[in-house]
Parts: C-alpha cells; structure tokens; sequence
C-alpha cells in the first residue's frame, strides 16, 4: 500500500527531503538543486561533466558523484555509492541530456545518435532501475524531465 503525496505536500516546511538529481551539471538541474537545498533539504548530485559553477556550487549539496551514462559499469557504480554514501531517497529529479548530434537524422554520425540515446534515455533508465530498491518507501517520487531531443 502506497501512500500519496503531492510534491507541494512533500516539500513543506518543516518537512526535510532528501533529494537525488541525475544530472545536476545540467542547468535546470543545478537550479532545482540551489533551489532545493537553499531550503533545508538533503541535495545529492550526478554529473558527467564538471563545470565552473557546478564545482563552485557543490558544497552547497551533501554530495555530487560522477556517472557516464553511456557506460554501465559507470552508473553501477554510481548507483552503489549513493546506495551506500546516502541511503534512502525521497525524490530522484532525472535531467540528464546532450543535445548532440543536431542535424537530419540521414545526415548524422550514427555513433553519436547513438550515444544521445544512452546519455538522454537508456542510461537514466538503468540509472533509476539500480536505485529503486533503496528509494523511501510509500513517499518515493520520480520525475524526468525530456530534452536533448530524447
């Protein structure tokens, strides 16, 4: 039996969340988590690719992990420390995404077509399948937001 909950009721005051963003180096991702933790919750994030603002922003959060989600072993891994390092999640805000290749399909590096699938479909998949079993029970929620062309 599942109890539920909307996000407004889940982010009340008073009421810590401990949130899991896949892809906090992406814009809309680093802003919910400033937005986040500038509140009072627990903020963990992945990242592929380090930026300035991330690694200045970072020690806003409990924590920031690296994931290539074009590898398995790499998600796996990350997936395992944040089961470890973190424990339980209450929501997982999924916003990874590349925006390559751009262009006509017929006309597109096939292997780069390719890995925008893994980076912006598959990986978060796998991503959010490894850490299912550790989520907070009954309050748990998931939300993926689509871009890079996904």
């Amino acid at each position: 039996m599942y109890l539920v909950i909307g996000l407004k009721d889940l982010f009340k005051d008073g009421f810590a969340v401990r949130l899991v963003i896949l892809g906090v180096s992406s814009d809309i991702g680093l802003a919910f988590a400033l937005y986040w933790a500038s509140r009072g919750h627990e903020v963990y994030g992945t990242y592929r690719t380090m930026s300035g603002r991330l690694a200045t922003e970072s020690g806003s959060f409990r924590g920031i992990y690296w994931c290539d989600l074009k590898n398995p072993q790499s998600i796996d891994s990350c997936a395992n420390r944040l089961r470890e390092e973190v424990g339980t999640w209450d929501v997982m805000l999924l916003c990874p995404g590349t925006m390559e290749p751009i262009g006509r399909f017929d006309r597109c590096d096939f292997d780069q077509w390719a890995d925008g699938i893994l980076v912006n479909l598959t990986g978060p998949l796998r991503f959010l399948q490894k850490c299912l079993c550790f989520r907070t029970k009954n309050i748990a929620t998931v939300i993926f937001f689509a871009g890079g062309g996904s």
